[in-house]
């Protein structure tokens, strides 16, 4: 186990049990984050920290839409270029037959939206159209504890995960027990036993 593993075991951001040493350790890094350096990072005294995962919402009509993915059974594309490159010469020699007989030009030389309408002649091609959504996963204190959430848990989630840091402006509750705990009004009480 190296250092950075034991640290991280020992802090609840990755979920250690609550002592002395990990309430130390996450008062540190709240310290961090809402007074400290880390304010220059995200220019809020007031910061939370969201977890939130890109989604994608597919079958939107290419009208409303700039985003595309192409897809031939299980595969995708979101690029015209990758997915040109990913076809054989046979099917290249196909897109390049039907540019000239549709635009009387080469494929390289039609508009991106063009070539997408080609692609789709192709057979086993769809293009869709599909919009994107970040929706909230969860939120930290920390970016520590984010960041960390984010490592262990991204294989559970198939859109991609960012921590996306919000202002807590006028959120009185949360504003006050956290100014509590960096004040040391409010601090871990001693275990009974």
């Amino acid at each position: 186990m190296t250092i950075e593993t034991e640290t991280a075991a020992k802090s609840l951001a990755s979920g250690a049990p609550l002592t002395t040493d990990t309430w130390n350790d996450f008062v540190a890094r709240l310290r961090n984050d809402c007074v400290g350096k880390g304010v220059e990072d995200h220019y809020t005294a007031n910061a939370v920290f969201w977890v939130r995962e890109k989604t994608k919402i597919y079958g939107v009509s290419r009208d409303y839409t700039d985003n595309f993915v192409i897809t031939v059974d299980d595969r995708e594309w979101f690029d015209v270029g990758e997915f040109w490159a990913s076809l054989s010469e046979d099917q290249q020699q196909r897109l390049q037959s039907l540019a000239q007989e549709e635009y009387g030009q080469g494929y390289e030389s039609i508009e991106e939206s063009d070539k997408l309408l080609l692609i789709e002649k192709l057979r086993y091609t769809t293009v869709y159209g599909y919009v994107a959504e970040w929706k909230t996963v969860n939120f930290h204190f920390t970016q520590a504890a984010a960041d960390a959430y984010i490592a262990s848990n991204q294989r559970n989630h198939e859109g991609a995960l960012l921590v996306f840091v919000e202002s807590q402006d006028r959120c009185h509750e949360f504003n006050a027990i956290k100014e509590a705990i960096l004040s040391g009004r409010l601090v871990l009480a001693a275990e009974e036993g």
